[in-house]
């Protein structure tokens, strides 16, 4: 209960030490709350903590070719969780056709022979695939990574707004139809790798633009992802989050200062359903910022998309690249039989199983990873 303004431990305003910039708040509180926030702050218990969104600055360059620059903008250090920088990194915006500003960062040589394009999952961004960053690094400086955050998530705007479907607001088929238009974009042959709901819209991309498949897109890597939404595993809770779950989120957004005083717990608790039990502390506390810094009613628009999708009718279009569906053993959202399923559905397709690894695969076991892709890189080089 927020102390009265005129408790006598309470200092006045002109006594009160104001809080270092980074620890300050980026949606102001009633005066009472934030005063109350500042007593904790000040003896050690940080109630609320500012979620970092650096103002977009960035000027509109393309993606993957010439008109992406050859400057070499630098490494863009105060994005969460950039740990394992990567030196020469463009960093640029690439506007869709319905002018959606997605933000993008790529490495490696413009006219490269074949491109890696990295589709990241759902609550996560472009930084989810930091231990990637330097898998492709063997390949003879002929590979150019791209990595991206999809409309609505980390820095890329949320599009207009409209009705749901593809170019409406929040749906698989937008994503995947984003995704159409810079595999278009980008130089060579192309690789998807998709985690989690990056690889449904890898699907959603066979089924919607099946030219694309097997012709500009020569390999896929599908990691702990799933056909349909129904096959996402909430462990007796799929009715109720696809019910509720939505509305639930669009109503906590409206009070996000408020939820703010919860802490990281939510965020945290997300963290170990999504890891292995034996998974390190830094993985899950790097999982949970991710999730923190979304807004909650984009995680509302796009968890009622996931339970919409299906991309059964489609996904066999895939056979016509050479693809690897990578799961971990532990993972509680996508078990292993729904990984089983997605590679029978796919002609061709290799199925790897991690060990001790569970939906955030990509930092549990990132050299497994690391492996699967650039087996995969290396068959489409060899092809050409």
């Amino acid at each position: 209960m927020p102390l009265p303004a005129g408790d006598p431990a309470d200092p006045p305003a002109a006594a009160r030490p104001a809080l270092p910039a980074h620890r300050q708040l980026e949606h102001p509180l009633p005066g009472r709350l934030l005063r109350l926030r500042q007593r904790f702050a000040r003896r050690g218990f940080p109630l609320l903590r500012r979620v970092r969104r650096p103002r977009d600055a960035t000027p509109h360059r393309h993606p993957c070719g010439d008109q992406g620059g050859r400057g070499g903008h630098p490494v863009v250090t105060s994005r969460p969780l950039r740990l394992v920088p990567v030196v020469g990194t463009d960093h640029f915006e690439f506007r869709t056709a319905d002018g959606t500003r997605l933000d993008v960062e790529a490495d490696g040589p413009v006219d490269a022979a074949v491109s890696v394009i990295f589709v990241h999952g759902y609550t996560l961004n472009l930084t989810s695939f930091r231990h990637q960053r330097a898998t492709l690094d063997a390949a003879g400086g002929n590979v150019r990574r791209i990595y991206f955050d999809q409309r609505g998530f980390g820095r890329s705007a949320r599009g207009p707004r409209g009705p749901r479907g593809p170019r409406g607001t929040a749906s698989l088929d937008q994503l995947a139809l984003d995704l159409a238009e810079l595999v278009e974009a980008a130089p060579g042959a192309v690789v998807l790798v998709g985690h989690s709901m990056g690889g449904m819209v890898v699907q959603a991309l066979a089924g919607l633009r099946p030219d694309l498949i097997g012709g500009r897109v020569r390999g896929t890597v599908l990691i702990a992802s799933a056909r349909s939404g129904r096959e996402i595993d909430l462990h007796g809770l799929e009715r109720v989050a696809r019910l509720a779950g939505p509305c639930l989120l669009r109503s906590l957004q409206r009070v996000r200062p408020v939820v703010r005083l919860a802490g990281r717990l939510p965020f945290d608790l997300a963290a170990w359903v999504m890891h292995d039990r034996r998974a390190l502390a830094v993985h899950r506390r790097a999982f949970a910022e991710m999730v923190e810094a979304n807004p909650l009613d984009v995680l509302a628009d796009y968890l009622a998309a996931m339970f919409a999708y299906d991309a059964r009718a489609g996904v066999a279009e895939l056979g016509r690249t050479e693809t690897v569906v990578l799961s971990g053993r532990s993972d509680l959202v996508i078990p292993v039989a729904v990984s089983r399923r997605l590679a029978r559905s796919i002609p061709g397709a290799r199925l790897v199983l991690v060990e001790r690894a569970g939906h955030m695969v990509t930092f549990e076991d990132a050299a497994a990873v690391d492996d699967a892709i650039a087996g995969v890189v290396a068959k489409v080089l060899a092809a050409r």
